[in-house]
């Protein structure tokens, strides 16, 4: 027996955006090896040519890793050790294409992602 199924997509911009806050909602807000969520705050957002993270949240958690991912999962950026009294990192972005990131932040006992989005 043949089967036929017949899909009528349309993938405009509105549709793509939609689909990447269902998928980040719920891809990046599993827990992680028992780790809270908590939040980090990513300005400017689109950036240009640096941006600051807010990791208040977590500079009385220990030892904080700052990553950067592209859409594909790759490590585009990774620094340890990221806190300093302010609870400020400024990120350079010169170096990263155009395009839309994560960023993830993750303490010892706590995770945060937020989307940056990089413009030219």
């Amino acid at each position: 027996m043949f089967c036929c199924f017949f899909f009528d997509l349309k993938l405009d911009s509105n549709t793509i955006r939609q689909n990447w806050i269902n998928l980040t909602s719920q891809v990046f807000s599993v827990r992680e090896n028992g780790k809270s969520n908590t939040s980090i705050r990513v300005y400017p957002n689109p950036a240009h040519e640096n941006t600051s993270i807010d990791l208040d949240n977590l500079k009385n958690d220990g030892t904080v890793k700052l990553s950067v991912l592209d859409l594909t999962g790759a490590t585009v950026y990774v620094k340890n050790n990221v806190l300093g009294s302010s609870g400020m990192v400024n990120v350079n972005t010169v170096d990263l294409p155009a395009g839309i990131y994560m960023v993830k932040a993750e303490s010892d006992t706590k995770i945060s992602t937020q989307k940056l989005v990089i413009r030219r």
